[in-house]
């Protein structure tokens, strides 16, 4: 009888070992999704800065690649404000989770820091949508689902307006 329950009790190994194998094929299944996105977002880059007449290498590099972004569609000093606001960003996020005390100054320059970088991209993905003439939609839908409208915006017939005013929201008139 003893024999009988010891073989219904479960074995921990064996449960370590399912659950185990349960989260690495999770995870390996979320990279290679994340791997996908990443490509296309390279893919659907590279075909806009071709439209551009920009290099579509540049899409390759993760820094230059978003200051190429700045230079065609804005302006680069807002690049700057964003890469500063973006190492602030990370800096304040590792000392508020990893602090021990109290870090109650930490918690709204986290906040301020996510509302500039959220603000700067807003304004840089509006003025991208709106240099090859896309309407408001276009952008909402780009906010929504990135990667899909990088890639409608690189592969449609749509044509890059370099005389796009970058600190207005309308193509700059010519005066009569």
């Amino acid at each position: 009888m003893d024999t009988v329950l010891i073989n219904k009790i479960p074995d921990t190994e064996t449960g370590a070992m399912i659950a185990g194998t349960a989260l690495g094929t999770f995870l390996m299944f979320f990279l290679c999704v994340v791997g996908v996105i990443f490509v296309l977002e390279i893919v659907g880059l590279w075909k806009i800065f071709t439209k551009t007449n920009t290099a579509g290498w540049k899409a390759l590099i993760p820094f230059y690649s978003e200051y190429t972004q700045f230079k065609l569609f804005w302006d680069t000093k807002f690049f700057w404000i964003y890469l500063g606001a973006s190492i602030l960003y990370g800096g304040l996020y590792s000392a508020v989770i990893f602090s021990q005390g109290d870090f109650s100054i930490g918690i709204p320059l986290l906040i301020l820091s996510a509302i500039i970088l959220m603000s700067i991209s807003l304004v840089e993905s509006w003025y991208m949508v709106k240099s090859f003439k896309k309407s408001g939609w276009f952008f909402v839908g780009y906010l929504l689902f990135p990667v899909i409208f990088l890639l409608i915006l690189g592969f449609d017939k749509s044509v890059y307006n370099p005389d796009f005013q970058k600190l207005g929201s309308h193509p700059k008139s010519e005066s009569i």
